[in-house]
């Protein structure tokens, strides 16, 4: 693989992928050519790696299932990092439950103190979703909202994926996500919908500014809302997650539902795959100054390869 160096960088082109990386020497970070999202230490391995002796690629190695059932009673900070904007009281994040194989990750948001919505949640350290190899990633989670009774419009969760770390707020942060979390009601606080979110280059947003997000699907929610028509959603309880997300596709089931599934090439405005290498997991829930006290669970999560992209119907 022909490197490039320079006083203060290098760059390579794998040929067999065809990807360009430019690593800077003095901070020893590797990032591709646009500069929206950083390699793995495996990844960084690979892009200076050289071909095998006749030629050929070397062969890549397939991604270990990442499971957390956070049996051990206590956050393992080798695996998951912390994300919040607003340290101090107001907010938890802890693993509760006596009994090692029912136990589950809490985030609580109790009184936010100063008048701002609070973010925070836990993010994987390794950023364990592929999509440089053209791979489907599977994610089982469980969310419970089940003690909550009144999540209102502000209190949200679910789980968001991103190729950046993010350790105060996402929303500030990241120049490119997905998410897929379940909204409170305005006028209906015992109910939530979904919705799925995302933020491509930190330019694409049906808003028309940058650092926007463009909403996917909502359920109808919105049009429901400026229609003065009921609301939809569900009432606050379990909801098990399925969702397969590739660089050219997604995803979503719900209790075994398939709620939404979306080829990114064929959206207005996007038209191409993600322009993503990888993405970290996020567990997240958010909530406004005038929210009532809320806890929300997760539990049961797994993220493994699947067998095949998601096809639509």
């Amino acid at each position: 693989m022909p490197v490039v160096p320079d006083a203060s960088f290098a760059i390579a082109v794998n040929p067999h992928t065809q990807q360009v990386y430019i690593a800077n020497i003095y901070t020893e970070t590797v990032s591709i050519l646009d500069g929206n999202a950083f390699l793995t230490p495996a990844q960084r391995a690979q892009a200076v790696q050289q071909d095998s002796p006749d030629g050929t690629p070397l062969p890549s190695v397939d991604v270990p299932p990442f499971v957390e059932d956070f049996s051990t009673g206590t956050l393992d900070l080798t695996r998951w990092g912390v994300m919040q904007n607003l340290p101090g009281p107001g907010g938890v994040i802890d693993i509760v439950g006596t009994d090692p194989t029912d136990r589950r990750l809490r985030l609580g948001i109790y009184k936010p103190a100063e008048p701002h919505t609070r973010v925070h949640g836990i993010y994987t350290r390794e950023a364990i979703i592929d999509f440089e190899h053209a791979r489907t990633t599977e994610i089982h989670v469980d969310i419970d909202w089940s003690q909550i009774t009144d999540g209102r419009d502000g209190l949200r969760a679910g789980i968001l994926i991103s190729p950046t770390i993010c350790t105060r707020d996402f929303q500030a942060e990241a120049h490119n996500f997905l998410q897929v979390m379940y909204y409170g009601n305005l006028d209906n606080p015992t109910h939530a919908h979904l919705e799925v979110r995302a933020r491509i280059r930190n330019e694409w947003a049906e808003d028309g500014h940058r650092g926007g997000s463009y909403t996917l699907f909502d359920e109808g929610y919105h049009a429901s809302y400026m229609a003065n028509r009921p609301l939809v959603g569900r009432t606050l309880g379990v909801q098990q997650l399925r969702i397969l997300v590739s660089a050219q596709a997604l995803a979503v089931w719900e209790n075994g539902i398939l709620r939404y599934e979306q080829r990114f090439t064929q959206l207005a405005g996007l038209a191409s795959e993600l322009p993503w290498l990888n993405g970290h997991l996020y567990l997240v829930q958010t909530g406004g100054e005038n929210e009532p006290a809320s806890d929300v669970f997760f539990s049961n999560l797994s993220v493994r390869q699947a067998p095949e992209l998601p096809k639509p119907e």
